[in-house]
C-alpha cells in the first residue's frame, strides 16, 4: 500500500504525528529494528528506534515511539504515542494482511490472457474482484461492455446500457474534467461527479500504443469507493486493453495500421522511408487523394470522436483519425466528390464548424504537408472572414504565400496607391468604387458578369470604371498593373486596411 495512505490512517485513527513525509512509496511489509538492521528496503516499514539501526542514503520509512528529529530528506518518519502502539500495530497488521489478500486475488487475474477468456468474462472477473459494477466505453462514450456478475444498480446507468451510450450529463462532466486537448497520458484513476446519478464513479483511461482509446468506469453501487479500487482500477484498465486488442469486433476502438502510420507521419516519428512502410503494411491507397480536416463546433473529446464515427460510417474504406482538436480524413477524389455533391454536406455541417481541404496529391510522403495546407485554409478563411464551410487550400494558396512574408510593412508598401484614393472617394460619396474595381478584376474584366454580380446596369458600371480611371490614371489593359492591383486586394483582405 502507498505509504501516504497508511500514514494518513495512523494519523487520523491513532493521533500519530508525521515528523517527516519523505518520498511516497509502496509498502508491502514491516519489520522491527535491531542493531543489525540496515535501512535499505524501500518497500519495508521499519518499526522501532532510529538509533538502533544503521542508516544509509537509501530511502526508508520508519514508525517510532520516540520523538526524533528529522533526518535525511528521503526518509519518512511517523511518531506513534507509546500508549497507542499496540492498537496501532494491530491495525497496521490487518491493513497489510488485507493488502496481501488483494494482491493474491489480483495475481489470479493476471494469467488470464485474451486467448483464455473473452472480454465480457474479463469484465465480470474484474467486477467480482472489485465488488463493484464496471462499464467499458470507447472515447465517443459508446458502451462496449459491462459487468453482469456485479450488475449495474443505478437507474440512469441502466438506461445508458439499454441505449448503448452514456448520458449527456456524464459526458458533460467528463468533458469538463478532461477537454480533448488535455487528456491525461496515464491510466491513473479520477472521480467524476455527475449529478444525474447518485452513485460515485471512478474512471481510468485505456491506452493503446500510447493513445487514449476508452474509459473503464467503476460504479460504487452505493457502497463507497475503497483505496484498493484506486490502486487496481488502472491495472485492470491495462488488462482490458490487452483483451480488446485481440478481438476483431472491437477494432473500431483502435487505429488501423494505416491510421497509426499517418499519425506517426504527422508527429514526425517515421524512419523516413514511408514507401517501405506502405509496402510492409500492405496498404492500398487511391491514385489521387486529399487531406480534409474537420473541426467540430465543440472541441470536447466526445464531439471529436462522435465526428470520427460519423465519418467512418460515411467513408468506411478511408483513413479517419482524431488529431489534437480536429479530425483528419484522407479521402479519395471520388469520396471528396461524394462529400460535396450527395446532399449530406448540409446535414453534416450541423455538427461541424469548418472544413479544410488540401490540394490533390499522389505520394503519401506529402501527407503531413497537405494536412498543414488544409489547416492553413481554415486559418486563412477566418482571417479574411470568409463564410465558406469548405475551405479549399487552392482558393487560399496565394494568401498563404503572402503570410509567409515575415515583414508586413513590405506587403503594405507594395499595395497600389489607387486603392487608397478609391477608398477615400468612397468615404466621401459612398461611390463603391473600390468594390467595383475589385469585382471587375476578380472576374477577368468581364463587364457583363461584373454588372450582374453588383446588380448594376451596364451603363452604371461603365460610369464607375471611367470614374476610377479619372481618379487614379489606371490602365486597366496593362497586365502588370492588373497583377499589382490583384495582389493589393489580397493584401487588403489579409490585413483589413480598407
Amino acid at each position: 500500500m502507498l505509504s501516504s495512505n497508511l500514514f494518513q490512517i495512523l494519523v487520523d485513527k491513532f493521533g500519530c504525528e508525521l515528523i517527516q513525509e519523505g518520498d511516497d512509496r509502496n509498502l508491502t511489509h514491516f519489520t522491527f529494528l535491531t542493531e543489525e538492521t540496515v535501512l535499505c528496503d524501500d518497500a519495508c516499514l521499519y518499526v522501532g528506534s532510529l538509533h538502533e539501526a544503521e542508516t544509509t542514503a537509501c530511502s526508508f520509512a520508519l514508525l517510532t515511539t520516540e520523538l526524533c528529529p528529522p533526518c535525511q530528506k528521503n526518509a519518512a518518519i511517523v511518531y506513534v504515542p507509546p500508549e497507542k502502539f499496540s492498537a496501532c500495530m494491530n491495525k497496521m497488521t490487518a491493513l497489510f494482511f488485507e493488502e496481501q489478500k488483494w494482491e493474491n486475488e489480483f495475481s489470479e487475474l493476471m494469467p488470464l490472457t485474451p486467448e483464455k477468456i473473452s472480454l465480457h468474462d474479463m469484465i465480470n472477473r474484474a467486477a467480482e474482484f472489485l465488488d463493484r459494477s464496471l462499464i467499458l466505453t470507447d472515447l465517443s462514450f459508446r458502451v462496449v461492455s459491462y459487468s453482469s456478475s456485479r450488475p449495474v444498480t443505478d437507474r440512469i446507468w441502466k438506461l445508458n446500457i439499454a441505449r448503448g451510450y452514456c448520458s449527456y450529463e456524464f459526458i458533460s462532466a467528463i468533458n469538463e474534467l478532461l477537454p480533448a486537448q488535455t487528456l491525461p497520458d496515464t491510466p491513473e484513476p479520477f472521480f467524476v461527479n455527475c449529478a444525474a446519478s447518485s452513485e460515485n464513479k471512478l474512471c481510468s483511461l485505456l491506452f493503446h500504443k500510447e493513445r487514449t482509446i476508452g474509459y473503464l468506469i467503476l460504479l460504487d453501487n452505493q457502497k463507497g469507493i475503497l483505496p484498493y479500487h484506486m490502486k487496481y482500477l488502472p491495472k485492470l484498465s491495462q488488462m482490458m486493453t490487452q483483451s480488446l486488442t485481440s478481438f476483431s469486433d472491437s477494432a473500431e476502438l483502435f487505429l488501423s495500421t494505416r491510421e497509426t502510420m499517418l499519425l506517426d507521419m504527422l508527429e514526425k516519428r517515421t524512419p523516413g522511408d514511408e514507401n517501405s512502410m506502405i509496402t510492409a503494411a500492405n496498404l492500398s491507397l487511391p491514385e489521387q487523394m486529399q487531406c480534409v480536416t474537420f473541426f467540430p463546433k465543440n472541441s470536447s473529446s466526445h464531439d471529436l470522436f462522435y465526428l470520427q464515427r460519423n465519418l467512418r460510417y460515411l467513408f468506411p474504406l478511408e483513413a479517419i483519425l482524431v488529431y489534437k482538436t480536429h479530425v483528419i480524413a484522407l479521402l479519395s477524389l471520388k469520396s471528396m466528390e461524394y462529400l460535396k455533391e450527395s446532399g449530406i454536406c448540409a446535414d453534416f455541417m450541423k455538427h461541424v464548424k469548418e472544413v479544410g481541404v488540401s490540394l490533390a496529391f499522389q505520394n503519401l510522403r506529402e501527407f503531413a504537408v497537405q494536412t498543414d495546407y488544409a489547416l492553413k485554409a481554415c486559418e486563412i478563411a477566418n482571417i479574411i472572414e470568409s463564410r465558406d464551410y469548405l475551405c479549399y487550400y487552392e482558393k487560399y494558396q496565394f494568401f498563404h504565400i503572402l503570410l509567409s512574408c515575415k515583414e508586413e510593412s513590405l506587403l503594405r508598401a507594395y499595395m497600389h496607391p489607387a486603392l487608397e484614393k478609391l477608398h477615400s472617394q468612397d468615404l466621401i460619396q459612398d461611390a463603391q468604387l473600390l468594390e467595383t474595381l475589385q469585382t471587375y478584376i476578380k472576374n477577368g474584366r468581364n463587364g457583363k458578369k461584373t454588372a450582374e454580380l453588383l446588380y448594376l446596369h451596364r451603363n452604371t458600371l461603365n460610369y464607375r470604371l471611367n470614374k476610377i480611371k479619372e481618379l487614379t490614371n489606371l490602365d486597366l489593359e496593362d497586365t502588370e498593373e492588373i497583377f499589382r492591383l490583384s495582389c493589393s486586394f489580397y493584401i487588403n483582405q489579409l490585413f483589413h486596411i480598407f
